[in-house]
């Protein structure tokens, strides 16, 4: 055979003429080929560490323009930590699909990120399973009580760890740390007679101890507790399974995400978000009794058009579903003409020439529009912190009163467009079905909400929500 002709085949077994580039980038086969690492990212190998290949082959089809990111169907291990903050750092990446074709991943820290999406465009990830190697909570039988005391003596159940190795989990300073907490769970059914239990730490292995004043965590409500029931203890620390922050695009479809620390996909500063068939439930073929922490769905400090579609959240411990507009500040100070204290409430410092809305919490309405023209201390010199008092001088004055809310008049900046249709909210171990707070302009209908132990919806601080 001529060299030409052999030349030739071997272009068409790879489906490319010279100089074309591929369609289609395979993290299973094509890292080694394309000299994207030392070995390929082969699945149901536990001890072969997937983050670093994960994370080359979606740089390199971001930098190639290789629009499709796929693997083989399997299991694949992140072993390590990209920094203290997550497992995959997915940063600037655009117009690129992660498609992993059912595949599962599994993470090493309960309690950490597991994929970090920061200022992506078009970032579409789909078609996997989300669990942890090390839970962020644990489970225990109940062997006695002492309502008066408000102790709960217990014993390990099965295979979960000892509650005391919970004490050995850390996580940076900027995360979300709300401590244990415990639920009971009687026959596989949450006892309603109980609820989110706040417990002092370090946690012990042989007894736990209810604090605060939750109505659940009362003596009269301890005393339905038996020996035999099952008591899920979490640390309630993190930030989410996946979370998205600044992103505009980005596509979460056919994901499951079976534990998280906190939330399970957590958006934050995004428009155009799309989470459609995803799944937050305890594993299925396991006996864990609760999936996240903390809330399911949550889009944080939403922009417009965003839609959260034919989801299924399961014994969460937060809300299911939850979408929040930006709500800026709140006033510290009633105001002095056109000037007023306000205490921001995030790390993004408020515009010169922003159009702000000032809100009566007490009753949602809009006491008066304006326009910032300046501030004390100058943007340039603020700490960049939530909870920094800080004074701005409107265009005009209006009468305002400690605690009135300070949000952007642009409905865009508060969930404008957003549609929250077809979800499924079951069983939801603590908090509210759908909570929409602080947002304009959107739509909830035909979602299925059974048993929650707060409200199905909770609207609050909302304008121009169709139900």
């Amino acid at each position: 055979m001529k060299p030409y002709f052999r030349l030739m085949l071997g272009l068409m077994g790879f489906g490319l003429v010279s100089g074309q580039t591929p369609s289609v980038l395979n993290l299973t086969h094509d890292l080694v080929t394309n000299g994207i690492a030392t070995q390929n990212m082969t699945p149901n190998m536990p001890a072969l560490h997937a983050r670093p290949l994960f994370q080359a082959g979606i740089n390199y089809a971001l930098k190639n323009h290789i629009p499709l990111v796929i693997a083989d169907q399997g299991s694949y291990y992140f072993l390590s930590l990209n920094s203290q903050y997550q497992h995959v750092y997915l940063n600037a990446i655009s117009n690129v699909t992660v498609d992993l074709q059912y595949s599962d991943l599994y993470f090493a820290q309960g309690n950490i990120m597991g994929i970090d999406v920061n200022e992506c465009m078009n970032l579409t990830l789909k078609n996997f399973t989300v669990d942890y190697m090390q839970l962020p909570f644990t489970q225990v039988m109940v062997t006695g009580v002492n309502s008066t005391a408000r102790t709960i003596s217990i014993q390990q159940l099965e295979s979960y760890p000892l509650p005391s190795y919970l004490n050995a989990v850390t996580v940076p300073s900027t995360y979300p740390n709300n401590g244990y907490y415990a639920y009971i769970f009687r026959n596989g059914v949450q006892l309603r007679t109980t609820g989110r239990m706040p417990v002092s730490s370090p946690a012990s292995n042989t007894s736990i101890q209810i604090t605060g004043t939750d109505p659940w965590a009362q003596p009269a409500q301890l005393a339905t507790i038996e020996p035999g029931d099952t008591l899920v203890l979490e640390l309630r620390a993190g930030i989410g399974a996946i979370f998205a922050s600044t992103s505009t695009g980005l596509t979460v479809q056919n994901v499951a995400v079976y534990a998280s620390g906190f939330i399970g996909v957590f958006t934050s500063y995004g428009s155009g978000i799309t989470v459609d068939h995803v799944q937050v439930i305890p594993r299925p073929g396991t006996d864990r009794m609760i999936s996240t922490n903390a809330d399911g769905i949550h889009l944080g400090y939403a922009g417009a058009n965003n839609a959260i579609t034919n989801n299924t959240v399961k014994r969460g411990c937060d809300d299911a579903i939850a979408i929040d507009g930006q709500w800026v500040a709140i006033v510290n100070a009633a105001n002095n003409g056109a000037s007023v204290q306000v205490k921001r409430n995030n790390n993004t410092p408020i515009a010169i020439d922003e159009s702000l809305d000032f809100i009566n919490v007490t009753n949602a309405a809009t006491i008066g529009t304006a326009t910032v023209v300046s501030e004390t201390p100058p943007v340039n010199q603020q700490l960049g912190t939530g909870g920094e008092l800080i004074t701005l001088t409107l265009d005009h004055a209006i009468t305002l009163a400690p605690n009135f809310g300070v949000t952007p008049t642009d409905p865009n900046l508060r969930g404008n467009g957003t549609v929250i249709s077809g979800n499924l909210v079951q069983q939801q171990t603590f908090g509210r079905g759908i909570y929409p707070a602080g947002v304009s302009n959107i739509t909830i209908t035909n979602n299925l909400i059974e048993a929650t132990n707060e409200s199905g919806i909770l609207v609050e601080q909302d304008e121009g929500l169709t139900l």
